[in-house]
């Protein structure tokens, strides 16, 4: 299946679309069950009752991932690039940039897979309204100041990997090779990383 343009399935309206993407890093963090076990493996047994232990759950024991942006980037139908890079650590002032950056009224940020990347933009909005089916993310309402923010998911629309949209839209340019365990909360900080030590992530020999 082929599409002439991804424009033909947005709505045509008064909104300026942009379509966006955040680019993530990861922290390891440890759960709160760990810290929580580590806390009360100090005390006597005696004093941790089948209670704290049912309450505790000591046995659910893992180490999680925190997701972060490092940077927003999008272009609209006009051609027009917005890339705001992000503080890792206080993400939301450059995403209020961001959007304060977008001379327009009513604004459309199309996400492939939103469900994903509109929990880190929800924080800047206002009187939020969200549509699920199934249990999937469709589409978001808010405002922005004045400014009316619709985020749709693309991926709604056409259920396919982004690598392949070369292939259903027929252009040459193909999505960007991304060994995402290199983007570590360490790393990002760094801004540079060795290319040696970048290569290493790719287990696919022609992706090197």
């Amino acid at each position: 299946l082929k599409y002439n343009n991804i424009k033909d399935l947005i709505e045509d309206d008064d909104y300026l679309n942009i379509y966006a993407d955040f680019e993530t890093g990861f922290k390891q963090e440890i759960s709160e069950n760990l810290k929580r076990k580590r806390k009360y493996n100090d005390l006597n047994k005696e004093e941790i009752t089948e209670k704290f232990r049912e309450i505790l759950n000591l046995n659910n024991i893992v180490s999680i991932e925190k997701h972060m942006p490092y940077l927003l980037c999008g272009i609209d139908d006009n051609k027009n690039i917005y890339n705001q890079i992000l503080d890792i650590d206080e993400p939301n002032k450059g995403i209020v940039k961001f959007l304060n950056n977008i001379k327009h009224d009513k604004i459309r940020l199309i996400f492939h897979n939103a469900e994903y990347d509109y929990r880190f933009i929800i924080n800047v909005l206002k009187g939020i309204q969200i549509c699920m089916h199934n249990n999937r993310f469709i589409t978001l309402k808010g405002f922005f100041g004045k400014k009316q923010i619709i985020i749709k998911d693309s991926y709604t629309l056409i259920p396919d990997k982004l690598k392949n949209f070369h292939e259903l839209f027929g252009f040459e340019d193909k999505k960007d090779l991304m060994p995402y365990k290199l983007y570590t909360y360490e790393n990002i900080k760094k801004i540079n990383v060795n290319i040696d030590d970048a290569l290493c992530y790719f287990n696919d020999e022609n992706d090197k």
